[in-house]
């Protein structure tokens, strides 16, 4: 994904870039109504807000972003959660994609998220418009939820980024901070999906993205959610975004059972 995504810009001319998913669609109105804003401020990104779409349940719900300003600059703009770490949501100045050599990991997993927190380290102001203008299709065999090679790659990201802040000089305490969580996160979801098996291994893999302090620190989380007995014995209650569903899940000898739970009107969910 992440060298499709570098094929597409090296063949661009347009003054400002959108991506969208295969999969996904924009609302018709799209281009119309951020454009009469990029005309009244020329910003470096317009981001916005989106729906999700539930395939399983062919229902769509409007994505509530944190944010209440429409105008953003400088050190505001560098928390990619905060914008949310996907690239479709976001409409870039084709210049500062240019100029500072902004491509994408050559990988398919969180490689959109990585580009977000490139982008933002680099770009000086962001408006904001509160109106849901891309619908995210959320779907069970989607790349992030099906465990895969792509997910031990995702972790190629993290020296991509830190390259990244090297080379512009801004390897700063900040964007250090956001490289850490972005870090954290792969780690953590790509452990999720994973058999408990196979988990100690993953987890020497990733040992060398961390100093010795961090690796403590990391291993001392991990342990303490996933304790020696609940992987004998565990009951816990999950939702499942791709689907919508609550589930409570039982884990017997690392072994998982999921039982679908019942709404208020006492139906199956």
């Amino acid at each position: 994904v992440g060298e499709a995504r570098n094929t597409g810009l090296l063949r661009t001319s347009g003054e400002y870039i959108s991506f969208i998913d295969p999969d996904d669609w924009i609302e018709q109105n799209t281009y119309e109504e951020v454009s009469k804003e990029i005309k009244k401020l020329k910003p470096d990104v317009v981001c916005f807000n989106f729906s999700n779409f539930y395939e399983s349940r062919n229902k769509t719900e409007k994505n509530l972003l944190k944010n209440k300003k429409n105008y953003y600059f400088g050190n505001e703009i560098t928390n990619y959660k905060e914008f949310e770490g996907c690239i479709w949501n976001k409409i870039i100045k084709n210049s500062i994609i240019q100029e500072n050599h902004l491509t994408f990991p050559p990988t398919s997993i969180q490689e959109d998220v990585a580009y977000v927190i490139m982008l933002l380290s680099v770009i000086n102001n962001l408006i904001y418009i509160d109106k849901s203008f891309y619908n995210y299709r959320l779907r069970k065999k989607s790349l992030t939820h099906t465990l895969d090679k792509n997910h031990l790659n995702a972790l190629n990201n993290i020296n991509f980024i830190k390259n990244f802040f090297i080379k512009k000089n801004i390897l700063n305490k900040l964007n250090q901070k956001y490289l850490n969580e972005y870090k954290l996160d792969i780690i953590t979801n790509t452990i999720y999906l994973m058999p408990y098996e196979e988990r100690k291994e993953y987890l020497i893999l990733c040992k060398k993205y961390f100093d010795e302090k961090e690796y403590e620190d990391f291993l001392k989380s991990y342990t303490k959610e996933y304790k020696k007995k609940e992987k004998v014995f565990s009951l816990k209650n999950e939702y499942d975004l791709y689907s919508n569903k609550k589930f409570k899940v039982i884990t017997l000898f690392g072994k998982q059972f999921k039982f679908k739970v019942k709404n208020k009107n006492n139906l199956i969910t």
